[in-house]
C-alpha cells in the first residue's frame, strides 16, 4: 500500500471514476479498475464511487437549475416584449376588429407564457380526469365489502377466459 493521495490526485481519481459510471460501466468493473489502475482496496475503491456519485448528482443538478434559469430568463423576456406591444392597445378606448383580433393573440401568448412559467416553478397542475368508458370515477373509495365483491367479479371474469 503507498501513500495517501493528494487532493488533486483525489480529484482526479474521482473524475475518472464519475467518467466511468457515465460511460455505463458496471460497479464490478470499476471496482477492478480502481484496483488496477491505482492499486487500492475494496473500501477504497467504494469511497471512490461514492464519491464520483455525487460528484455526478451535483453536475446534474446544477445542470437543471442552469437551463430552468435560461427558460425562465427566455420567457421573461418574451413576456416583457409582449407587454410593450400591448400598450398602445390599452390606451385606446376603441378598437377595430384588427385591432381587437391582435389584442387578443397577445393576450393569449401572454396567458401561455405565465402558465408555462408557473409550471416550471411547480405552481400551476394540470389536472387529468380519470374516467372509465361509463363516464364514472375509475378510482373511488370503496368499503371492503364493495372491494371484495369487485376482487370476486374480477376473479370469475379471469376464470371465465382460461
Amino acid at each position: 500500500m503507498g501513500k495517501k493521495a493528494s487532493k488533486a490526485e483525489e480529484l482526479m481519481r474521482t473524475k475518472t471514476v464519475a467518467e466511468w459510471i457515465v460511460q455505463g460501466y458496471s460497479n464490478s468493473d470499476i471496482l477492478r479498475n480502481i484496483a488496477l489502475k491505482w492499486d487500492l482496496k475494496k473500501r477504497q475503491s467504494e469511497n471512490y464511487i461514492a464519491k464520483a456519485r455525487v460528484l455526478i448528482r451535483e453536475e446534474v443538478i446544477k445542470d437543471i437549475a442552469d437551463a430552468r434559469a435560461f427558460y425562465l430568463k427566455s420567457n421573461l423576456d418574451r413576456y416583457r416584449d409582449l407587454m410593450k406591444l400591448r400598450r398602445p392597445y390599452l390606451s385606446k378606448t376603441t378598437l377595430t376588429k384588427d385591432e381587437f383580433k391582435r389584442f387578443c393573440l397577445l393576450e393569449d401568448r401572454i396567458l401561455k407564457i405565465q402558465q408555462d412559467s408557473a409550471k416550471v416553478n411547480g405552481l400551476y397542475v394540470q389536472k387529468i380526469e380519470h374516467t372509465g368508458k361509463d363516464g364514472k370515477d375509475l378510482f373511488t373509495s370503496l368499503t371492503h365489502e364493495e372491494l371484495e365483491e369487485e376482487n370476486a367479479r374480477l376473479n370469475e371474469l379471469l376464470e371465465s377466459k382460461t
